[in-house]
């Protein structure tokens, strides 16, 4: 698990920021493909949908939560069993 502030370094980093770039050009690249297509091929299209599926995952990817949450959630869940 990661902090929130690790989370937003990592998302402003410049790492981060140059890979973002390049995997939304390579995104821009295959959807043309796809678009542009004269004769069909099941399995490269197939693949390139997955591909870009892949490549969205990555750059919008965010934790399901922050270690700042966890206590909350233990402090919630043991309110929870007390009532």
């Amino acid at each position: 698990m990661i902090s929130k502030e690790e989370y937003q370094g990592y998302k402003q980093s410049s790492v981060f920021q140059e890979a973002q770039g390049q995997a939304l050009e390579v995104i821009e690249a295959l959807a043309a493909e796809l678009v542009n297509k004269t004769t069909p091929d099941v399995h490269r299209e197939q693949y390139v949908r997955g591909f870009i599926r892949g490549l969205l995952t990555m750059i919008e990817w965010k934790p399901d939560q922050f270690t700042e949450d966890v206590g909350k959630a233990e402090v919630l869940d043991n309110e929870e069993i007390e009532d």
